[in-house]
């Protein structure tokens, strides 16, 4: 199966993405967790919007997005899905660990605190911002090959369940 981007709905998405999300410097601290990798997240990453953060900075944390509180993680997630949306047809981690944060593994059944927190983690989200994450999961599962579509699949319904939660929770 040939597999290419369609740079108009690329572009597109891209253009959603930075009108739907906020130019924001999340507060401190960025990260729950007390370790030299996550203080050095915290310290690459403090005082900055999403529109600051660079593709270098993206690809040197690129499997860091799960380190981030709630409210970090919302107001770096527009520099993830643009610089992904930007490598999609290339070899990037940031493209493809960005897609996988979107996607709930088992745990969400068996751990509470687990799913408390990818609940939590989505209720910072509007319903616009929502669509646009779906919008990039669906360009990813048409653009990459070698993407599991099981995995995006499962990954999505679960998102869709935990996203229904995270509303009536708020």
């Amino acid at each position: 199966m040939e597999f290419s981007l369609d740079q108009n709905l690329s572009r597109k998405l891209i253009g959603q993405i930075e009108d739907i999300f906020p130019e924001r410097i999340p507060s401190l601290p960025l990260i729950h967790h007390d370790c030299e990798e996550c203080f050095e997240l915290q310290n690459a990453f403090a005082g900055k919007s999403w529109k600051e953060i660079s593709s270098e900075l993206l690809k040197e944390n690129f499997s860091k997005l799960s380190l981030f509180s709630e409210e970090a993680f919302h107001a770096f997630i527009p520099a993830y899905l643009i610089h992904s949306i930007k490598s999609l047809d290339g070899d990037d981690f940031v493209s493809e660990f960005t897609a996988y944060a979107f996607l709930p593994d088992e745990l969400v059944d068996e751990d509470e605190g687990h799913r408390n927190w990818w609940v939590l983690k989505l209720s910072f989200f509007t319903d616009e911002q929502f669509n646009s994450i779906l919008g990039y999961l669906d360009l990813v599962e048409a653009t990459d090959e070698y993407f599991d579509r099981d995995l995006m699949k499962r990954g999505r319904q679960g998102l869709l369940k935990l996203r229904e939660e995270s509303k009536d929770q708020s």
